[in-house]
């Protein structure tokens, strides 16, 4: 256990060395406006449109249920924007 201890903090350190953040949206928050919000639920009406069927697909592809591919995209788009750290990705 002490082992994984020293493991976690050297980790730790090295993550805080390189400026590695768990949560980079954070420090956008501070100048966002209704007019982003706007712009970002066109953008997710758009990525929505083309993954859910993308999933579909892949779903189907992969002989699994079809319900699979929807879930997995609608949780890779709820997941992934919280490790992005620009406000153009």
């Amino acid at each position: 256990m002490r082992k994984i201890r020293l493991a976690c903090r050297a980790f730790g350190k090295w993550a805080a060395s390189n400026q590695l953040r768990l949560f980079p949206f954070r420090e956008n928050l501070s100048d966002y406006t209704s007019l982003d919000s706007k712009a970002d639920l066109r953008a997710a009406i758009n990525i929505a449109l083309l993954a859910i069927p993308q999933g579909m697909a892949y779903a189907a592809i992969a002989e699994l249920p079809i319900l699979y591919g929807i879930v997995c995209s609608a949780i890779a788009a709820m997941v992934a924007p919280l490790f992005a750290s620009s406000k153009h990705t």
